[in-house]
Order: C-alpha cells, then structure tokens, then sequence
C-alpha cells in the first residue's frame, strides 16, 4: 500500500472476500443466499487507525503497511468518512 494505492482502490476485491467469507462460515446453517448492499467506493469506513508521527518539526498521520509494516504517510485516507478526512488536518493543526 502507498498513498498512491488506498484502499478504495481494492474495494470490490475486499467486498468480495467478504461476501465469499460470510457465505463459507454460512454454509452449516443452510443459510439463505448473501444479499449484498454497497457502500460508496469512497468514505465508506467508519474506523480508522493512524497514528501521529514526529519528524523534526513535521507532524502527520501515519498508517502501516499490513504486510511490509513499513510506515505510509497520510494527508487524506479516502477510504475513511468524510468527517474523517476532515479532522484529519485539525489534530496537527498548530493554531489554537
């Protein structure tokens, strides 16, 4: 993952998954067919974990890499809701 490549962009993969892993933990219980609902590709999550980075005089967000754990910085996560994205700045903002 880069700040290039977010989430948003593995949306209907990770939908997928989901529906295909919800079906298979289903299956004992003769469940009735998946009905799927979509959300927005952007803004969808609610959740979001980053963390503040100090570098110098720099503060940003950061997320991980899940499988390189390697540190990404962040201005906007698209993937995240739209109240999200905009607190995003006004935790490290330097005005009062």
């Amino acid at each position: 993952m880069t700040p290039e490549h977010l989430p948003i962009e593995d949306y209907d993969a990770q939908l997928a998954e989901k529906v295909s892993r919800l079906e298979t933990m289903m299956t004992p219980f003769a469940a009735p067919d998946v009905e799927v609902f979509r959300s927005p590709v952007s803004h969808y999550r609610m959740r979001a974990e980053f963390r503040l980075w100090h570098d110098g005089d720099d503060i940003y967000h950061i997320i991980f890499d899940q499988q390189t754990r390697e540190r990404i910085r962040v201005d906007q996560f698209p993937a995240a809701s739209q109240l999200i994205n905009q607190l995003m700045p006004k935790m490290i903002a330097r005005d009062p």
